[in-house]
């Protein structure tokens, strides 16, 4: 789980993320916690990247905590020799470093690099 402290108390999520709940016109544009989740299957369905971004719980103020939670397993039990383990984890990362990157703007990406 990745968390990010936004040094704002009304955060735009479109200005850090690419992978955020959009509300349709009508909504007010203040709103409170959130929680948004998308599976994606891979290898016919074999395995599944899980990716949820929520707000976190405030420890301190002026700060808006959210988490990006990317979570890649397999969906069906099978037998594997220790190569085939070790390629799976191999893709597994690759496929949730891709995620977390698809899933971030610039702007929060230049956050990270400041620290």
């Amino acid at each position: 789980m990745n968390r990010v402290e936004i040094p704002e108390q009304c955060v735009d999520l479109d200005d850090y993320f690419e992978f955020y709940p959009r509300c349709a016109p009508g909504f007010p544009e203040d709103h409170g916690p959130f929680l948004v989740g998308l599976q994606f299957p891979y290898e016919n369905g074999r395995d599944v990247l899980r990716v949820q971004l929520a707000s976190a719980h405030v420890e301190r103020p002026g700060l808006s905590p959210i988490t990006l939670d990317l979570d890649y397993f397999l969906t069906q039990p099978g037998k594997w020799s220790v190569q085939e383990a070790v390629k799976w984890v191999g893709d597994a990362h690759q496929r949730v470093e891709a995620a977390f990157e698809a899933c971030i703007t610039h702007r929060l990406r230049a956050m990270f690099e400041e620290v």
